[in-house]
């Protein structure tokens, strides 16, 4: 195996094995086990039942460091891909993708009254039918499809270790959740099959942005809505130039996200008989211009 493939391997696995004191007494993850720390000492029991991430701590000290571990791992399993025994760091780092997400919570809050008016406002009072949503995750969505009237969502995700979380957001949404395998730029439905299409920060990480939109236009019935939130590429300043700089890290640790990619000119021209496309800024005038997830910070949705 070559060194700089085996590196990096080790030092991801190094920093995931860490066994870190968690400030709330809480549950701590370690590779393919759970720590149950004790107060103010190192791990005192450990649990033999694999990366239990429904029984993780969620202070956020330990959403910090989680987020950090699944960095890195992530970046070292694709340093590592075509290895034989890369399966195991894969599946690791997809995993610790579910414990990643708890860190966006305060980006989810951000987004609550935007996500509100986005969804009321692609219906009109109708109440869709078929409703599937790319790249579901742990179902921040699913509270907005239940606002307008949804009953049932066909999920599509290609990471299965979020299938639980989702299970259970959309149990307490009230709403049926069936969750098949796939991924957006080869949708598993026929031609003109589906009145709505959710899809939130998924263009950003896609291989082909034209291929995925052209799956959306072909799935979509007659009058269906694409609803979309994404995350862009700054249009000047620093911010441009701080994206630029770490496209290429946050492609290799945040499973092929993009800093610097705007697909809005995709999005219009695949849709040209009618986007409702706006642009904001996560971190708003007066905010500070550096704090959490700033290199988001330009986002459009529609």
């Amino acid at each position: 195996m070559p060194r700089w493939v085996a590196f990096p391997r080790m030092a991801a696995l190094s920093l995931v094995c860490l066994t870190v004191v968690c400030p709330e007494g809480g549950v701590m993850m370690q590779w393919g086990r759970r720590v149950m720390p004790g107060p103010g000492t190192a791990s005192t029991r450990v649990a033999p039942a694999g990366l239990a991430t429904d029984a993780i701590c969620s202070c956020p000290g330990c959403l910090r460091r989680q987020t950090i571990a699944g960095f890195v791992v992530s970046g070292c399993n694709l340093l590592s891909q075509g290895s034989a025994d890369a399966a195991p760091l894969q599946e690791a780092s997809q995993q610790l993708l579910v414990g990643q997400m708890g860190g966006m919570a305060d980006y989810e809050r951000k987004l609550t009254s935007r996500k509100k008016e986005l969804f009321s406002e692609a219906f009109h009072g109708t109440k869709p039918r078929r409703v599937v949503e790319v790249g579901v995750g742990n179902g921040v969505n699913f509270p907005y499809l239940q606002q307008v009237g949804a009953s049932k969502v066909i999920a599509v995700e290609p990471n299965r270790n979020f299938v639980a979380t989702a299970a259970a957001a959309a149990q307490n949404c009230g709403l049926d959740l069936e969750v098949l395998e796939g991924r957006l730029e080869a949708l598993p439905f026929e031609d003109s099959s589906v009145d709505c299409l959710v899809a939130t920060l998924v263009l950003c990480s896609v291989a082909e942005v034209e291929t995925a939109l052209h799956e959306i236009r072909r799935v979509l019935s007659p009058g269906g809505r694409y609803i979309f939130t994404e995350h862009v590429a700054a249009k000047q300043g620093w911010l441009q130039s701080a994206q630029d700089f770490f496209d290429p890290l946050q492609q290799l640790v945040a499973a092929g996200c993009h800093l610097t990619r705007d697909p809005s000119e995709a999005i219009c021209k695949t849709f040209p008989a009618g986007v409702h496309l706006q642009r904001w800024n996560l971190i708003e005038d007066g905010e500070n211009p550096i704090g959490p997830h700033f290199l988001l910070s330009p986002h459009i949705s529609g």
